[in-house]
């Protein structure tokens, strides 16, 4: 539960950088809890397929974060604030 909780948060600050099919797939198995192959039956492909998909998804939201450090600056920012309109207000400058 922790590690979908995890992809869905970076799911939602790097979503913009997957293409359609990536993010369709990601919200069946991480926001719609689809199995594997409960999605291959919708997208007419194999199970295995769909796996390298989510394997994929999670090495490509893993790597940008790596990167880009954005959810780690999420989580400092509400470790310093309890302020919730300032959090909010710095958040979405990060987030532009």
């Amino acid at each position: 539960m922790e590690q979908f909780l995890y992809y869905t948060k970076l799911f939602d600050i790097y979503k913009n950088l997957l293409n359609e099919n990536e993010k369709n797939v990601f919200a069946y198995y991480f926001e719609e809890n689809y199995s594997l192959q409960e999605i291959a039956d919708i997208e007419g492909v194999s199970k295995a397929r769909i796996g390298a998909i989510v394997k994929t998804l999670e090495q490509k939201l893993d790597s940008f974060e790596e990167k880009l450090n954005i959810l780690k600056k999420y989580d400092a920012i509400r470790q310093v604030t309890d302020d919730t309109i300032l959090r909010t207000k710095i958040e979405n400058i990060i987030a532009e």
